[in-house]
C-alpha cells in the first residue's frame, strides 16, 4: 500500500490507451458488512469474502483515461496460496462506505483530463484465505496484482 505504479490501460477494442499512475491507498478484506448501527447489511457467499480497494489515479498521459479500468469488473482474477485461479465477481449491495473507506465506486467515476486525478472503490467477492488479485484493463491485459491476506 502506498506504493504508486505507472500503467497504460487499453480500451476493450484496443483503439486506445492511456497512462495512468495508481495508488492503492487501503484495502479492507472482511466476511461480512455491517451498517452504522451494528445490524448485519449482506454477508459474502459460504466460503468467501468481500474485498475493497481504495485506489489514486492520476491521468499522467496526452490523452483522456478512464479510471474505470480499475473497477476490477474486467478480467480481474483470484490466484489462491493453492493455486487455484478464479474469477472474483462483483458483489451487489455493499460499497466502500461499509467499511470506512470514503472513495464512489471506481466504475462510476468520470474520465480523467491530463494531469487530473481521483480517488475511488473498487469492491470484489473471492475466495476465503490468502492470495493475490490481479487486475486487468477493459483489453484484458493485467495491470498488476495485489497480495490479499
Amino acid at each position: 500500500m502506498g506504493q504508486t505504479i505507472t500503467v497504460t490501460t487499453q480500451d476493450a477494442s484496443q483503439s486506445s490507451s492511456a497512462t495512468q499512475a495508481v495508488t492503492l491507498v487501503a484495502l479492507k478484506a472482511v466476511s461480512s458488512v455491517k451498517r452504522s448501527d451494528g445490524s448485519l447489511a449482506k454477508p459474502a457467499q459460504t466460503g468467501d469474502r468481500f474485498v475493497f480497494l481504495e485506489f489514486t489515479v492520476k491521468d499522467t498521459g496526452s490523452s483522456p483515461a478512464d479510471p474505470g479500468a480499475f473497477s476490477g469488473a474486467v478480467s480481474s482474477k483470484w490466484a489462491s496460496v493453492s493455486g487455484q485461479v478464479s474469477a472474483p465477481s462483483i458483489p451487489t449491495g455493499v460499497d466502500g462506505s461499509d467499511v470506512g473507506l470514503s472513495g464512489q465506486g471506481m466504475s462510476s467515476l468520470p474520465q480523467l483530463s491530463p494531469g487530473q486525478s481521483a480517488t475511488g472503490v473498487t469492491q470484489l467477492e473471492v475466495p476465503a484465505g490468502t492470495g493475490t488479485l490481479t487486475l486487468a484493463d477493459r483489453s484484458g491485459t493485467a495491470l498488476f496484482a495485489v497480495p490479499v491476506r
